[in-house]
C-alpha cells in the first residue's frame, strides 16, 4: 500500500491496487518458484506487469515458463479483481510519512545486496553480485567496501531515504497587490503568483531555497497546474492551495511527495488522476480531521 499511494506513476499504483483486490498478494507467491526463489527478479517482474495489458503480461510470463495454466492462474491473481476498490484516507495518514516511515522508501535492490553480502564468501558474493545485479564489477567491489561499515541497523540508512517530509500548512498574512502578486505565510513561504516563484526559509539551515518543482491547486475551480523553476537546483517543492480569490494556504515539501497519488488524493480531490473518482469527503470539526472516499476506476 505504501508503494501504491507515494508512487508518482498512476498506472503503477492502480497496478498495484488491481493486483490486491485479484488475489492479495499470492501472485508473489505463484511467481517465486518460477523464478528460481528469487524475491527481487519476482517483485521486479511483478513491477513490469503493473505497467502492461494482461495480454503483453501474458507474453512476458511465457518468457518464463511454458505452463500456460500457471500463466493464467496468475494472471487471474493481477488482473481480474473480485470486487469493487476503493480507497478511504483522512488526517491519520500523515502520520506515518510525518514520521518519515522508512518502509515508504525501501530499495529493493539494495536490502538484497546487503543480504548476499552477510549470507556469501568475499569471492561468490562478487561474483554473485555482478550476475545477479548487473553491477559492473567496479561497482560490487565499491559497494563491498561500504559495507563493511554497516552493521544491522546502520545499513537500514543506506537502504531507505528519508524523502517525505513537509512543513505544517501556512496561512496567507499578507496579499499585495500592485506590479506583482505577493504572498506571504506564516510558515517562513513567501510567493510571487505572477512570476511563479516560491521561496522558504530554513529555520534549521538558516538560508533561503527556491523549491525547483511547483503545484498549484485552485479548490473553487478543481484546477491543477504544474511549474518547473529552471533557476533552482534544490531537491524540494512547493504547494500553493488557493482556497477563494483572497485567501491562500502554502506548503514546502519533498519533490517526490509532492508528486505522489496521496499527495494529489489528500490534498487535492484528485486532480489530475484518471483512476480515482472521490465519492465523498466530510471534515470533522470536533476532531479537526478530514476522511475522503475513492472510488478505484482499475479498467
Amino acid at each position: 500500500m505504501p508503494r501504491a499511494l507515494l508512487n508518482n506513476n498512476e498506472k503503477e499504483a492502480v497496478g498495484i491496487l488491481r493486483m490486491l483486490a485479484s488475489g492479495s498478494t499470492s501472485a508473489f507467491d505463484e511467481l517465486l518458484p518460477i523464478l528460481g526463489q528469487d524475491k527481487l527478479k519476482t517483485m521486479e517482474l511483478l513491477k513490469k506487469m503493473f505497467l502492461v495489458d494482461k495480454n503483453e503480461a501474458r507474453r512476458l510470463l511465457s518468457s518464463y515458463t511454458p505452463d500456460q495454466r500457471s500463466i493464467e492462474r496468475i494472471l487471474a491473481l493481477v488482473y481480474e479483481a473480485k470486487r469493487p476498490a476503493h480507497i478511504l484516507i483522512d488526517t491519520n495518514s500523515l502520520m506515518p510519512i510525518q514520521l518519515e516511515n522508512k518502509l515508504m522508501s525501501w530499495d529493493f535492490k539494495k536490502a538484497s545486496f546487503w543480504n548476499l553480502y552477510i549470507t556469501h564468501k568475499n569471492a561468490d558474493f562478487l561474483r554473485l553480485a555482478e550476475k545477479r545485479f548487473g553491477y559492473s564489477l567496479r561497482e560490487v567491489e565499491k559497494n563491498a567496501i561500504l559495507m563493511r561499515f554497516f552493521n544491522s541497523e546502520t545499513v537500514w540508512d543506506w537502504i531507505t531515504e528519508g524523502a517525505w517530509r513537509f512543513t505544517n500548512f501556512g496561512n496567507n498574512i499578507e496579499k499585495r497587490i500592485g506590479s506583482g502578486s505577493t504572498v506571504l505565510f506564516d510558515n517562513a513561504m513567501v510567493a510571487d503568483l505572477d512570476r511563479m516563484k516560491i521561496y522558504g526559509y530554513g529555520i534549521v539551515t538558516k538560508r533561503w531555497i527556491l523549491p525547483s518543482y511547483i503545484v498549484y491547486y485552485d479548490r473553487s475551480n478543481g484546477e491543477m497546474k504544474e511549474y518547473t523553476d529552471n533557476d533552482s537546483n534544490h531537491a524540494h517543492a512547493a504547494f500553493i492551495l488557493r482556497q477563494d480569490k483572497t485567501t491562500y494556504k502554502g506548503m514546502l515539501l519533498s519533490r517526490p511527495f509532492a508528486e505522489s497519488l496521496f499527495f494529489k488524493l489528500f490534498f487535492m480531490n484528485g486532480a489530475g488522476l484518471n483512476h480515482f473518482k472521490l465519492l465523498y469527503h466530510q471534515h470533522s470539526r470536533a476532531q479537526d480531521k478530514d476522511f475522503y472516499l475513492y472510488e478505484v476506476k482499475m479498467n
